[in-house]
């Protein structure tokens, strides 16, 4: 179980990390805080709609494996 553990704080390092990357990459950027609230936005919009894709194939295989057993 420790292995798992170790991996689910490595996520967590690695997520944490690359939002404070990207949040300083916009500050450092110089552009004004309703670009970055929409292009916030636009990564949101876009991870939701990859995140949602994701789900439907993925129900689409168990559906597929339900059928076949």
């Amino acid at each position: 179980m420790e292995n798992g553990n170790n991996k689910s704080k490595l996520l967590w390092g690695l997520a944490i990390g690359a939002a404070a990357g990207f949040v300083l990459g916009y500050l450092l950027s110089g552009k004004k805080f309703n670009e970055i609230g929409k292009d916030i936005n636009n990564v949101a919009d876009n991870l939701k709609e990859k995140i949602n894709d994701t789900l439907d194939k993925s129900k689409e295989v168990i559906e597929n494996i339900n059928s076949k057993v």
